[in-house]
């Protein structure tokens, strides 16, 4: 089912309250598989797919700035100014400045623009024969934040934090090391809250977006055992003016490390038969041009037509 393109938006810190029951499995049916979580310190635009991932992405999309401002407390400092000699009658010279060299970790990059695009996913499966004492299909599902293309890292976020519902046994989840992914068992669809953290940190604190998981392939709630559900949306990072230090991390590839950010459900999202196609769609759009072109070649000719009569006429 295809929906409209929409525009995303990065969402601001907040507690949501949730007026749901219980969405986790459970605890006597299915545990819990998660993902191993350590503490570590804290240092869009987006544009929703339609139910397939990554189909079409054929629009301008309107970008969702993420500039990163650096820590408190620093500016630029000051040079001192021409001071005049009043010996000899000697040229004035400039004096040396006593205040230390700005840091790369601090100095911007005025007017540089570094877009990094990622995908936000869940994919979900049920898990046959498993069903709640309410007699709810339970599945298994997995959120993550990948890569637009598998060739890509993401070696500039340093965690992604997963915000789950509440009635989970560890509703905050945390992952430092690559994949960025969660999996849990449940029977509900909401909608969660993935804070990025990056390798500089940012006043304002980490970008906040939603992905609502999906379970079904229709809203008639229609359970299939073999095809996943696969639902992804794409977002593009932009970081204007960052710092020097963070600006090389934005442009150092590494492509050597790109396998690490590859999903577990890659597998999966690969499966799913109406997978966003590059090629099938340009293709598609050239056809769409043609037809336009067509139609506007038969518009002036019929205009053309028209001021022949007139002028018979």
């Amino acid at each position: 089912m295809e929906e409209e393109v929409a525009k995303g938006k990065t969402i601001v810190f907040e507690q949501k309250k949730y007026k749901m029951d219980s969405l986790a499995s459970p605890p006597s049916s299915q545990p819990s598989s998660q993902q191993q979580q350590t503490n570590v310190p804290v240092t869009s635009s987006s544009v929703s797919i339609p139910s397939t991932p990554l189909k079409p992405i054929v629009q301008t999309m309107p970008l969702v700035q993420s500039p990163l401002t650096p820590a408190s407390g620093y500016s630029t400092f000051p040079f001192s100014p021409m001071q005049s000699s009043i010996s000899n009658n000697t040229p004035s010279k400039p004096v040396k400045s006593s205040a230390p060299a700005i840091p790369s970790r601090f100095k911007r990059m005025e007017g540089q623009v570094v877009i990094k695009p990622i995908v936000l996913g869940t994919v979900a499966r049920p898990i046959p024969n498993k069903l709640t004492e309410e007699g709810m299909q339970l599945f298994n599902w997995t959120c993550y934040v990948r890569p637009f293309l598998p060739s890509q890292d993401l070696s500039f976020i340093k965690k992604v934090v997963f915000h789950t519902h509440p009635s989970f046994e560890k509703p905050i989840q945390e992952v430092v090391i690559p994949p960025f992914e969660i999996s849990e068992n449940g029977w509900g669809e909401f909608t969660l809250e993935i804070d990025i953290h990056f390798l500089e940190s940012n006043e304002d604190g980490p970008l906040r977006l939603e992905k609502t998981l999906r379970l079904y392939h229709d809203e008639d709630g229609t359970v299939d055992l073999v095809v996943p559900v696969v639902d992804e949306v794409y977002d593009e990072l932009i970081f204007v003016d960052p710092t020097e230090h963070f600006y090389q991390i934005l442009n150092q590839s590494k492509p050597e490390k790109a396998s690490q950010y590859i999903v577990s459900v890659q597998a999966l999202i690969d499966q799913d038969p109406n997978k966003f196609d590059e090629n099938e769609e340009l293709a598609l759009l050239a056809k769409v041009q043609q037809e336009l072109d067509a139609d506007i070649a038969s518009l002036q000719q019929s205009k053309e037509n028209q001021d022949v009569v007139m002028e018979q006429g």
